[in-house]
């Protein structure tokens, strides 16, 4: 008979192993990423002049939100280019995003 569930032994499940390391980098980028921005948000606020608990409430709350509508951009890029390429941009865009902030934070200006 049929039998019901999930087959994890048909080899098509699993992704190439290419594939699997990009997702797993990219995954890896974005939580360095988040983790150096909420760790640093209050002194990044504080060069910035926005004092109290607004600024770095604003900066942690506009992160998930922007992160979300960003993702109507993302889903056209990836019917244009695929998916592979979407990810690899993504994760570019988080360590360029992350360069840019720490560049941000060591200026004196």
């Amino acid at each position: 008979g049929i039998r019901a569930g999930i087959d994890f032994s048909d080899p098509d499940r699993v992704p190439p192993n290419a594939s699997f390391w990009i997702f797993c980098v990219t995954s890896c980028v974005k939580t360095i990423g988040s983790t150096i921005i909420f760790t640093t948000l209050n002194q990044y606020c504080e060069y910035l002049g926005m004092e109290g608990r607004f600024g770095p409430g604003f900066l942690v709350g506009a992160v998930p939100i922007l992160a979300g509508l960003s993702a109507f951009g993302w889903q056209y890029v990836m019917g244009w280019i695929g998916y592979k390429y979407t990810t690899v941009a993504m994760s570019m865009t988080g360590m360029v995003g992350s360069i840019l902030y720490a560049l941000a934070g060591t200026a004196n200006s």
